[in-house]
């Protein structure tokens, strides 16, 4: 069964927000953009999409080789305890 997105201030959760939006605290809310070093939360983009919220501050995205935590390495890496290369897609 197909269902709308959640729009700005309706609530969420079983329901997805707009790609636009983000589920913070059950409302779909607007992202908004932290720098690094400043405090976040999951309604939060960190530093323009290049960092990532962890721990609820802004921190750059690890790079190959460094401690990671889940969708926090850089683009085109994956995170298995260390930031390593992502496995190419199958086509």
């Amino acid at each position: 069964m197909c269902i709308a997105y959640a729009k700005l201030g309706e609530a969420c959760g079983r329901v997805e927000c707009l790609p636009t939006l983000a589920c913070d605290e059950g409302k779909c809310k607007e992202l908004t953009n932290k720098a690094l070093g400043e405090a976040c939360s999951s309604g939060d983009v960190c530093d323009g999409g290049a960092g990532v919220c962890t721990n609820r501050v802004c921190v750059a995205r690890g790079k190959n080789g460094e401690a990671c935590s889940f969708n926090s390495c850089a683009t085109g890496l994956r995170c298995k305890n260390t930031c390593e290369p992502a496995v190419p897609a199958c086509k």
